[in-house]
C-alpha cells in the first residue's frame, strides 16, 4: 500500500506544480508566504525569537496555513477538473488514495515550516551582531514535531470536509470557518480553564524541557484526533458516490 500511496502523492505534487504555474511559480509563492513569518516577524522581534518558544508557534501556523490552502483543491478540485472518475477507476486501494493525498499536503506544509525555521534563524542572526544565536534544542525539536502533527491534523480534518464539498468554493468556506474556530479556541480555553491555559502557554514559551509531560499529552491527543478523523474519512470514502457527485 505504501507504493500505491506514493504514486498518489507524486501525482498530487505534479498537479500542484501544474496548477501553480510550474516549479518557479510554486517557489515564488513559497518564498513570499514563508518570508512573512520567517523573515518579517523574526526581524521585528529580534533575538527573543530565537531565545524563546516562538518558533513553535510560527512553525505550527505555517504548517496549518499551507495545508488549508491546498485542501480545497483536493477532492473538490478533482470534481471541477473532471478527473475524479479517472482517478477512482484505477485499482488503487481507498487507503492509498486518502493517504497519498494527505501525505502530499502534509509533506509540502512540513517543508514550508522547516524553511520558515531556517529563514527565521538566519534573519535574527543577520540583525543581531555578536555571537551566533542558536535555537534551544528542546524548542527546535518541539517546533519540528508539532508542525508535522499540525499539518497532519489539519490535513485529516480538511480531507473529511473536502470529501463532502461539491465545489472548491464551498470547501474554502467551510475550512475558513473551521480555522476561525480553531483560532478562537485558545480564548475559550483561557476563559474556561485558566490553569490549563497557563500550562499550555508555559509549555510553548519556555521550551519543552520544563513542561515535557504537557507537550507529550498534547501530541498524543493530536495523534489520536488524526486517527479518528482518518477513520471517519475512510468510512465516508465511497467511490460510487464520489463519481456520481462529479457527474
Amino acid at each position: 500500500m505504501l507504493s500505491d500511496s506514493w504514486t498518489v502523492a507524486w501525482k498530487e505534487w505534479r498537479e500542484l506544480l501544474r496548477i501553480g504555474g510550474g516549479r518557479r511559480g510554486v517557489i515564488v509563492r513559497a518564498l513570499f508566504s514563508v518570508g512573512l513569518l520567517g523573515v518579517l516577524w523574526p526581524w521585528l522581534i529580534g533575538a527573543p525569537f530565537v531565545a524563546s518558544g516562538m518558533p513553535v508557534l510560527f512553525a505550527t501556523m505555517t504548517a496549518a496555513m499551507y495545508v488549508s490552502a491546498l485542501l480545497p483543491d483536493s477532492f473538490p478540485g478533482e470534481r471541477e477538473r473532471h478527473t475524479m472518475e479517472t482517478m477512482l477507476a484505477s485499482r488503487l486501494p481507498d487507503s492509498a488514495v486518502l493517504l497519498g493525498k494527505i501525505g502530499a499536503m502534509v509533506s509540502y506544509a512540513f517543508a514550508a515550516a522547516l524553511l520558515m525555521l531556517v529563514s527565521g534563524w538566519i534573519t535574527v542572526n543577520l540583525k543581531v551582531s555578536g555571537d551566533l544565536l542558536l535555537y534551544d534544542t528542546d524548542v527546535l525539536i518541539t517546533a519540528v514535531v508539532f508542525s508535522f502533527l499540525t499539518a497532519g491534523l489539519v490535513g485529516a480534518f480538511g480531507t473529511l470536509v473536502s470529501l463532502r464539498a461539491a465545489t472548491v468554493k464551498q470547501a474554502q468556506q467551510v475550512l475558513t470557518s473551521g480555522l476561525m474556530l480553531l483560532l478562537l479556541a485558545p480564548a475559550v480555553i483561557a476563559e474556561a480553564w485558566p490553569a490549563l491555559w497557563e500550562q499550555m502557554v508555559a509549555a510553548f514559551s519556555t521550551g519543552a524541557s520544563s513542561d515535557r509531560q504537557q507537550l507529550v499529552t498534547i501530541a498524543a491527543a493530536m495523534v489520536l484526533a488524526q486517527v479518528i478523523l482518518y477513520a471517519i474519512a475512510k468510512r465516508r470514502f465511497v467511490r460510487e458516490k464520489l463519481v456520481s457527485d462529479e457527474r
